[in-house]
C-alpha cells in the first residue's frame, strides 16, 4: 500500500427541526469567515463562503437543511473549529443526512483504475449487502497518455451507501493547468446516507466508518493503521453544553474579523485612503438606517 493520509470529512447534510436555532447558531459561528454572504428570499436559502467552498442553509416548512462542501469542512479543521461547528449543532436535535469521507493516497490512479475494473469485470461491488453498479469514466492524462478517470459503485443510485476513486492529480491539472501538479494522487471517496443512521461522531473520527464500508471491497486497511469496528451509534450521540449566545460578543467578532469588510476597506482604499473610508462610513449609515452625523472641525 502506498503511503497514506487521515480519513477526513468531506461532505456533510443535516436537517433540524424547522423551528430550530440550529442554522442561527452556525452562521453566528461561520460569518467571521465568510468572504462573502448571500440570501435568496424566495427560497430562503443562505449562502456561506469561505475557505473557496459553500455553506448551505435552506429554510423549509418541515426542516432546514444546513450543507457544508468539502472546502468548508477544511477550512473548520484548519481553524480548529471543527468541533465548535459540530457543538452548534449537536446540541440540538439534528439528523445527518450524509457523510463523504475521503482517503487520498499516492498510488498513480491508473494503475488503480485498472486493478479495480479487473477486479468488478465479472461481479459487482458490495459496500453493504446490495449489489453496485458500476460506472467508469476515462480521458487520457496530456502528460503521460495514460488512461485515467473515475470509478464509481453505485453512481446516482439511491443506495444509501456509495463509493468513487478517481485521479486527483489528473483533476488539480485540468482545473489548474498552469500548476501542473506532479505528484501521484488517488482520492478513495465513501458516501453515507440518513437511512445508516451516521452520526456527529462519525464527522469528527470518521475512520470507523470508511473503513467498515470500503475494505476489502475498494482497498484493504494498511498495515500500519489499526482501527476500530463500527456499528451505528457508536461511543454515543455528539453531546455538547447548550451555546449560549452572547450579542455583543458576537457582533464585535463579526466586525473584528469579517473578511468581507476587509474587502469593503481595500475597495474604499482604491477610491481614496481619506475620502474613500468616509464614503463607505456613509454608505454603512445609510443602510443602519442612521445618516452619519457631520464632524464639526
Amino acid at each position: 500500500m502506498a503511503t497514506t493520509s487521515s480519513v477526513i470529512c468531506d461532505w456533510l447534510d443535516v436537517t433540524v427541526p424547522p423551528d430550530s436555532e440550529t442554522p442561527q447558531g452556525v452562521l453566528d459561528l461561520v460569518l467571521p469567515l465568510a468572504t462573502d454572504v448571500r440570501k435568496d428570499e424566495n427560497r430562503d436559502r443562505t449562502v456561506v463562503t469561505f475557505g473557496g467552498g459553500s455553506l448551505h442553509i435552506d429554510k423549509k416548512n418541515n426542516l432546514s437543511r444546513i450543507s457544508a462542501s468539502g472546502q468548508v469542512m477544511q477550512a473548520l479543521r484548519s481553524f480548529k473549529m471543527l468541533n465548535s461547528f459540530l457543538d452548534s449543532i449537536g446540541s440540538r436535535p439534528h439528523r445527518v443526512t450524509r457523510i463523504d469521507a475521503a482517503y487520498d493516497t499516492d498510488e498513480d490512479f491508473p494503475v488503480v483504475y485498472k486493478r479495480l475494473r479487473r477486479k468488478y469485470r465479472n461481479e459487482k461491488p458490495k459496500l453493504t449487502r446490495k449489489s453496485l453498479d458500476v460506472t467508469c469514466m476515462s480521458s487520457f492524462r496530456e502528460s503521460d497518455g495514460k488512461e485515467t478517470g473515475s470509478f464509481y459503485a453505485g453512481h446516482r443510485s439511491k443506495a444509501q451507501v456509495t463509493a468513487k476513486a478517481y485521479d486527483k492529480q489528473h483533476e488539480i491539472n485540468c482545473k489548474n493547468p498552469k500548476q501542473n501538479y506532479p505528484f501521484p494522487y488517488t482520492r478513495y471517496e465513501l458516501t453515507v446516507r440518513g437511512d445508516m443512521s451516521p452520526s456527529l461522531r462519525d464527522v469528527a473520527e470518521p475512520d470507523r466508518l470508511f473503513w467498515h464500508y470500503m475494505s476489502p471491497c475498494f482497498l484493504k486497511i494498511p498495515s500500519d493503521v489499526s482501527v476500530e469496528p463500527w456499528e451505528s451509534g457508536w461511543g454515543g450521540s455528539w453531546e455538547s453544553d447548550p451555546i449560549i449566545s452572547d450579542p455583543v460578543r458576537r457582533l464585535k467578532g463579526l466586525v473584528e474579523n469579517s473578511s468581507v469588510l476587509d474587502e469593503m476597506l481595500r475597495a474604499a482604499d482604491e477610491i481614496s485612503s481619506q475620502e474613500g473610508r468616509t464614503y463607505l462610513a456613509r454608505l454603512l449609515s445609510n443602510r443602519l438606517g442612521k445618516p452619519l452625523p457631520v464632524l464639526e472641525d
